[in-house]
């Protein structure tokens, strides 16, 4: 099939895309699951399927138009010449003209997903906090959640604050007291506690900002008849794919610890002929059809995130990108910084200012010992989290793999460079694992840069 560049006529299908909107028209009815509220569920009869933004103006700030999401959609789908009684839309807040594609064959069956897709500021993991409610149709603000419980669609939401507000709140906030804890589980348990007060409220603060957009939206065509067995078994095996993506590039919830496996706000839509050759009753991932359904799911949204959110391998390997998720920035370096600056200058450590911190820290941001190590150390916090190693193996190993892993050059490691009392200082004791990582990682910038970058 040709790829998503604008109308085509197929023989079963016909493709258009319009300002707002990517629709799927087939020739003769398709049997549906969709997770939006039109036309939702199994449906059989279905002619149309589409994926709308509703940004509108492109300020991500969406307020619908009609009192129910389902006759929002409903709305929309009229506007676009089509008929809302045989149609299953999602909306998006993601640029729909950098959908991606992808399609695999096996003999007769083939398989198709066109994914749109962002995630930077809507990525979430399975149990973490929400925002909302839900009771009869109206939406309450959770006991922890926002304030703002305004009418929302898609992946969209209001920015109450600027930017560099958001920055400036997250830098202030993150790890400003963790230091003084004693006791390793209080530690931990503070730990927990900041991921799920901070995570909101952060934003990088590297002047690298791809968009305030979420959602994953996925519309898998299947060439052969499907039972609802099988619709639901690919649903699942849709999911599994989406979130397997998404862990593989590493990118973390926003409101959590966690690695996210999507969106709070993603969708789906299956489609199968209502007549064909044969009838598929599973969609497991040991059949042919489970197979093509990961491989061309996978395969779409990888593509889709690297298009609307530059979520590439190569942006990812950063320090700054690996410890996002834990809410750390250049500006919660440098709190901690100022916060412990007579201990960094026993160490032979002052900068100059926070300018002087940030041009340190972005310049070895990409240095591969500097991201390996990273990724090493926050998998060990990640294993603790999950119930699979102890708290004091953390901090005891967490150590060891930074003082004896951060290459200084010279053939000299960051234990070969500092004395004993600038690697276990007696505040050091104080530390948890966030604020370990943070010390002795500017130990090694502070080396690696030379003591008179300028």
């Amino acid at each position: 099939m040709e790829n998503l560049s604008g109308e085509k006529n197929e023989a079963e299908m016909t493709f258009r895309r319009t300002n707002s909107s990517s629709i799927f028209h087939f020739n003769s009815p398709r049997k549906t699951l969709c997770t939006s509220p039109l036309n939702g569920g199994i449906r059989e009869g279905i002619t149309t399927l589409m994926n709308i933004n509703c940004q509108g103006d492109g300020s991500y700030e969406v307020v619908m138009k009609e009192d129910d999401y389902g006759e929002e959609l409903a709305r929309q789908v009229r506007e676009e010449g089509e008929n809302p009684e045989t149609t299953v839309a999602m909306s998006t807040a993601a640029w729909i003209e950098l959908s991606a594609e992808a399609e695999e064959t096996y003999e007769d069956l083939t398989v198709r997903a066109v994914v749109s897709g962002g995630i930077e500021h809507n990525a979430v993991s399975p149990g973490d906090p929400t925002w909302y409610m839900e009771k009869n149709g109206q939406y309450i603000p959770a006991p922890d959640g926002r304030e703002d419980c305004q009418k929302r669609i898609g992946g969209t939401s209001v920015r109450s604050m600027s930017r560099e507000e958001q920055a400036e709140k997250a830098g202030k906030k993150e790890q400003g007291e963790q230091a003084e804890q004693a006791g390793e589980e209080d530690q931990a348990e503070q730990e927990e506690k900041a991921g799920k007060e901070g995570q909101k409220e952060k934003a990088e603060a590297d002047g690298k900002d791809p968009g305030f957009i979420g959602t994953i939206n996925i519309i898998l065509m299947v060439n052969q008849r499907m039972t609802d067995a099988a619709m639901l078994r690919a649903l699942v095996l849709c999911s599994e794919a989406k979130a397997a993506a998404v862990q593989e590039l590493l990118l973390g919830s926003c409101y959590s610890h966690e690695i996210a496996t999507g969106s709070g706000t993603d969708g789906t839509i299956i489609a199968a002929p209502m007549e064909s050759e044969y009838l598929l009753t599973t969609a497991s991932g040991h059949v042919k059809l489970g197979e093509l359904i990961g491989k061309t799911v996978k395969k779409a949204v990888k593509e889709a995130l690297v298009k609307q959110s530059s979520a590439c391998p190569a942006r990812q390997f950063q320090i700054l990108q690996r410890v996002r998720r834990f809410g750390l920035n250049v500006g919660s370096f440098w709190d901690f910084y100022e916060k412990n600056r007579e201990l960094f200058q026993k160490a032979g450590v002052c900068f100059s200012g926070a300018e002087d911190l940030v041009t340190r820290l972005q310049a070895v941001n990409q240095s591969s010992t500097g991201v390996i190590v990273t990724s090493l150390y926050v998998h060990l916090m990640d294993q603790f989290r999950w119930g699979l190693v102890m708290y004091p193996e953390v901090i005891r190993e967490g150590k060891r793999l930074l003082q004896q892993n951060l290459y200084c050059g010279n053939g000299k490691f960051l234990c070969d460079v500092f004395p004993e009392a600038v690697l276990n200082p007696e505040e050091g004791k104080k530390f948890n694992s966030v604020t370990q990582y943070m010390y002795f990682l500017m130990l090694y910038m502070w080396v690696l840069t030379g003591a008179n970058l300028h």
